[in-house]
């Protein structure tokens, strides 16, 4: 009598357990409005062999810290391809006060004829500067020698 009740009890518990998951609120995105997040690249020197690369042919502008994210907008000209943003950081922190680091936007597309301006917002995790317990990093945002973007960000709990 007391195996079937047990059964019984933790077999509502696994059933009950499985309908509040259905009835859970989905978890709500913790990174502000954009069309994409850039995941931070580590390699020193990614592998793009092969690709159409250009660096100078796009802008950032408005660049802002918003809780754990770098937010930023890049300007370019295109419409007709398909076109893909990588944020290269090598790890380094440069000794400064407060430290510093690059980040490195690469803009990858084929060539593409269209003129239309297009503007996309992006966001990049802040989190992996401050894994040596620092308060305050300058990152430095680069999409050319020509354009570089300095933030200053601080930890974020």
């Amino acid at each position: 009598m007391k195996k079937t009740f047990t059964f019984l009890v933790l077999l509502s518990l696994v059933f009950a357990s499985c309908r509040t998951k259905e009835l859970a609120t989905p978890i709500e995105r913790q990174f502000p409005g954009t069309d994409e997040i850039l995941r931070l690249s580590t390699e020193a020197d990614p592998d793009l062999k092969g690709q159409d690369i250009y660096f100078n042919d796009f802008e950032i502008i408005n660049a802002k810290q918003e809780g754990q994210w770098l937010v930023f907008e890049t300007v370019y000209s295109g419409g007709c391809e398909s076109h893909y943003f990588l944020a290269n950081w090598d790890g380094r922190m440069m000794k400064s006060l407060p430290p510093q680091a690059n980040i490195v936007v690469v803009h990858q597309h084929k060539s593409d004829l269209c003129r239309e301006r297009i503007t996309k917002k992006w966001a990049i995790d802040v989190r992996p500067f401050f894994e040596r317990d620092e308060s305050e990093v300058v990152v430095n945002l680069m999409s050319s020698d020509k354009n570089t973007i300095k933030i200053r960000l601080v930890a974020v709990e």
